[in-house]
């Protein structure tokens, strides 16, 4: 069965946006609505055909918080997916995107935005992404994070193919080359100190092996990992990634935290939710109520 979806200005008729924004907001589709039980976060999953940046979604999710529900305590989400043309293909579309993701990365996450930032990105195939970051400790820690990530952008939100690798280049020595061992070092150890307090292991801070003899250990392991991705585009039903701060796993998971609802169809604006009209719609809105908890926003 093919989703339904509906012109965004469709679904929120009464929102103002200014400039290219609203031109781009005007070419996108609504694919669902979601909303939790206690109706203090409302999710969209928005459909594109073409990139919008996240900084520019994030821009839209002020304003409906902001023009629609004004004193409300809601949290507006937006997860957007691209059907991209034929023209897009991995390379350039990481030089098109890469602003965005390091947008989303520094939200996510400060190591794995580091990284993303430093890297030398090449393309040794049509479909393969090559990420060459400075070997270090904390890299390693989060290459399997990182490339999960990347692999979530570019399969389930754009809706490409690519083999992303990830392997290890010297690094950069400079003025502050030492400090920056050093607070590797103290953070290594605060873990290890936190952890045998908590195991009660007995071993001496002095057993606890540099982080030069880590990376030594974790380098044995390969100097390169990485993972075939599908090229079959995302269902309705697995829409978007994530907004910044989830990325597909992370947003299963803060939707069963929130009691967001997965499934469902838009079928008419959301001027109900709006606060004048709360009291009289509340038990309409609350109709579609899931195992989860959580409810599709009728609109009649």
């Amino acid at each position: 069965m093919m989703q339904k979806t509906k012109p965004f200005f469709d679904v929120f008729p009464t929102l103002k946006i200014e400039g290219t924004l609203h031109d781009k907001m005007a070419q996108t589709d609504v694919e669902r609505v979601s909303a939790t039980k206690t109706k203090d976060r409302i999710s969209i999953y928005l459909f594109s055909s073409r990139l919008i940046f996240k900084e520019d979604l994030w821009a839209v999710e002020k304003e409906i918080k902001q023009q629609l529900f004004p004193r409300t305590a809601l949290t507006v989400r937006i997860y957007e997916r691209f059907c991209l043309s034929s023209q897009y293909t991995p390379q350039n579309l990481m030089q098109a995107y890469r602003e965005s993701i390091l947008a989303e990365l520094r939200e996510y996450s400060h190591i794995e935005y580091n990284a993303f930032r430093m890297a030398d990105i090449s393309y040794p195939g049509e479909e393969e992404i090559l990420f060459t970051v400075e070997d270090n400790v904390l890299n390693r820690s989060k290459e399997e994070e990182l490339v999960r990530v990347l692999e979530k952008i570019l399969l389930d939100r754009c809706g490409l193919q690519a083999r992303i690798t990830v392997d290890y280049k010297e690094a950069q020595t400079g003025k502050y080359a030492e400090d920056d061992a050093l607070k590797i070092q103290m953070r290594v150890n605060e873990i290890f100190r936190h952890v045998r307090r908590s195991d009660g292991d007995g071993m001496e801070a002095g057993d606890m092996p540099s982080a030069g003899k880590s990376r030594e250990a974790s380098g044995s392991k390969g100097k390169s990992a990485g993972r075939t991705v599908s090229g079959k585009a995302v269902g309705s039903g697995n829409a978007g990634g994530n907004n910044a701060f989830s990325f597909g796993a992370g947003e299963s998971q803060e939707s069963a935290r929130s009691g967001s609802t997965q499934a469902g169809t838009v079928r008419g604006s959301l001027t109900e939710m709006m606060p004048v009209r709360a009291a009289s719609r509340a038990r309409a809105i609350s109709g579609g109520e899931n195992s989860a908890g959580a409810a599709i926003i009728p609109v009649p």
